[in-house]
């Protein structure tokens, strides 16, 4: 496994499991090629209402976030930082099937990317609890 460490507004880090490096990644594997290739809208994952992503603010993201980086309580972090690695890898999947693969590799570049454009976002928000980071995420 490989850890990626993610700097937040503010300075705080979040270390997150993720996937290899852009270096290591050499061809999509065939599955997501398959996927890709699928004839419209027939691979295209619809979330439901009641998806747990749909339900998340930006103010429970950045609730998140703030735990993750809590070195007093190892871990409740590491619960938090699975949590976002889980939704970010829910994220690209999800992206990755509706841009048709016009996205870049899942990697820890993307993931340290979306995270900081997602934390920045959600921090300004007018109201974070109203708020749908799906939303924010997929902007």
């Amino acid at each position: 496994m490989k850890h990626l460490s993610i700097i937040l507004a503010g300075g705080a880090a979040i270390a997150l499991t993720a996937c290899s490096s852009p270096a290591e990644q050499s061809a999509p594997a065939p599955a997501a090629v398959a996927a890709a290739a699928e004839p419209s809208g027939t691979n295209v994952p619809k979330p439901a209402p009641t998806d747990n992503l749909m339900k998340i603010s930006c103010a429970d993201f950045l609730e998140t976030a703030k735990v993750a980086v809590d070195t007093g309580n190892a871990q409740a972090a590491a619960a938090a930082q699975d949590e976002l690695a889980n939704d970010l890898t829910w994220l690209h999947g999800y992206l990755f099937a509706t841009r048709k693969g016009d996205i870049a590799v899942l990697s820890q570049d993307w993931m340290k990317a979306t995270v900081a454009r997602v934390h920045a976002r959600c921090s300004a928000a007018r109201d974070a609890a109203a708020t749908s980071l799906f939303e924010v995420a997929t902007s």
